[in-house]
C-alpha cells in the first residue's frame, strides 16, 4: 500500500484563521505565492468515459474554471493507485464540508434569526496530490481524471471559531449511522447545486431525498407517506407547519413527468430528470431549511439513543460463581454509531433489569443514574437515551 497527500482549495464565510485538524483532515493557509510554486490548479482531463473516470466533485460534467483561495484542506490516503486514493479524499472532503455546513447554518440561524442569507455555503476543489515517499512529497503528474469545479468565490468572513466549533463537527464526521451519512451527501449536493446553478429539478430531489431517506428510517408502520411523515416527524420534534410543507413538496415530488430520469444525454447524465414542462415553482430555500432542520433533528434523535439487547445465557456458560452476572458488552454492527449493546444477566425478573442496565449505563458513561431514561421497551430490547 503507498501513501498519498491530497490537497484541495476550500472555500467558505467562516474558516480558521490557525491550522486546524478535524476529522482525519487539515485546514490551512497557504500563499497564493506558493500554490503557483507548487502548481496547485484544477486537475483536468479528457471527457472519456465520465461516468468512471471522474473522481471529483459533483457535478458529472467537467468544469475548467479555477478556484481562488489561499485556505487549503488537505488529507493523508494509504491505497494502491493514486486515481483511487483521489476518489476516497473525495469522499473525505464531502463530509468534512457537509459538517461544515450543518454547524454554520445552526450557528447562523441563532445569532441571525431574522436574516435572509446564511453563512452555510463551503465547497472545495482537489488541486494536487503527492505520493509520500519517507514522510518526503513526491509530486504525481500522469493523473487523467475528468475536472470539475465551482463558481462560488467566499472568502472567510470570520476566523474565530467558537467554543464548540471542534466538538460539534467532530461528532457529524464521526456518524457512522448510514442513513445520516446518505442524507448528508444529499444534502450536501443539493447546496452545492444551488450554488452551481444546476436545473431545479436536480436541486430538489436531492434536498428532499435527504428528508425521504431519514423518513423511511424511522420505520412508521403505516401506509401512506402521509401518514409515515406525520408521526415521524412529530416523534424528531418537526412542527406541524413544518410537516405540512413537506407532505406539499412530497406531492411535487410525484410528479410523474419531474420525478423521472430523462432517457436522453443533452448535456446531463441519464440520472438527471426531465425539465418540467408546467413550470412549477417552488420555494428552494424553505426545502433547504427543512432538510437541514430535519437531518439535524434526526442526528440528535440517534446520538443519545442506546439500544440494548438482553441476553439470558445459561448459568453454567457464564464462567462466573456470583449468583447474578450483571455485564454490558458493546457491539459494533456496520450500521451503526457504535450505539448497541449487549446485556448478559442472570436476573429473570424483568422489573429489576431495567435499573440494573441503568446503573451499568450511568457507570459506562459517568452520569447520573436520573440522565439514563427509558424510551422504549421491545421484548428483549431496550431503548434508552443518555444525557
Amino acid at each position: 500500500m503507498r501513501k498519498y497527500r491530497v490537497y484541495a482549495k476550500i472555500l467558505g464565510h467562516v474558516l480558521p484563521d490557525k491550522v486546524l485538524e478535524i476529522g482525519e483532515c487539515k485546514i490551512e493557509k497557504i500563499s497564493y505565492k506558493e500554490q503557483r510554486e507548487r502548481g496547485f490548479k484544477p486537475l483536468t482531463g479528457w471527457l472519456v468515459k465520465q461516468q468512471k473516470m471522474n473522481y471529483l466533485a459533483f457535478p458529472q460534467g467537467a468544469d475548467f474554471r479555477t478556484m481562488k483561495s489561499n485556505y487549503i484542506v488537505s488529507t493523508v490516503i494509504e491505497h494502491g493507485t493514486s486515481n483511487e486514493a483521489i476518489g476516497l479524499a473525495q469522499e473525505k472532503f464531502e463530509k468534512l464540508i457537509g459538517g461544515l455546513m450543518l454547524y454554520m447554518y445552526r450557528w447562523t440561524h441563532k445569532q441571525y434569526p431574522k436574516r435572509g442569507s446564511y453563512f452555510y455555503q463551503y465547497d472545495y476543489q482537489i488541486c494536487k496530490i503527492y505520493e509520500l515517499v519517507d514522510s518526503k512529497e513526491a509530486e504525481i503528474k500522469d493523473l487523467k481524471p475528468t475536472s470539475s469545479s465551482s463558481c462560488m468565490c467566499h472568502y472567510p468572513a470570520s476566523t474565530k471559531l467558537t467554543k464548540d466549533f471542534r466538538k460539534t463537527i467532530e461528532e457529524f464526521l464521526n456518524c457512522k449511522d448510514k442513513v445520516f451519512n446518505k442524507s448528508l451527501e444529499y444534502f450536501v449536493d443539493g447546496i452545492r447545486g444551488i450554488n452551481l446553478f444546476l436545473p431545479e429539478e436536480k436541486i430538489f430531489l436531492d434536498l428532499f431525498k435527504c428528508i425521504e431517506l431519514i423518513i423511511k428510517a424511522l420505520k412508521i408502520r403505516r401506509k401512506w407517506f402521509r401518514n409515515r411523515a406525520k408521526i415521524g416527524l412529530k416523534k424528531l420534534g418537526i412542527e406541524d407547519t413544518e410537516i405540512d410543507e413537506v407532505i406539499r413538496f412530497y406531492k411535487i415530488r410525484c410528479d410523474g413527468n419531474f420525478a423521472h430520469a430523462r432517457k436522453e444525454k443533452l448535456g446531463y447524465p441519464y440520472q438527471y430528470p426531465k425539465p418540467h414542462d408546467s413550470g412549477f415553482l417552488f420555494d428552494v430555500f424553505q426545502l433547504e431549511n427543512l432538510s437541514y432542520k430535519i437531518l439535524v433533528y434526526y442526528f440528535n434523535h440517534i446520538k443519545d439513543r442506546y439500544e440494548v439487547q438482553i441476553n439470558y445465557p445459561e448459568h453454567k456458560d457464564l464462567g462466573t460463581k456470583n449468583d447474578t452476572l450483571v455485564q454490558i458488552v458493546e457491539n459494533f454492527p456496520i450500521d451503526s454509531w457504535n450505539h448497541k449493546f449487549i446485556f448478559n444477566t442472570k436476573e429473570n425478573n424483568k422489573r429489576k433489569i431495567t435499573p440494573l442496565i441503568k446503573k451499568e449505563l450511568s457507570i459506562r458513561f459517568g452520569v447520573a443514574i436520573r440522565q439514563v431514561k427509558l424510551l422504549e421497551n421491545k421484548n428483549n430490547k431496550l431503548f434508552f437515551r443518555v444525557k
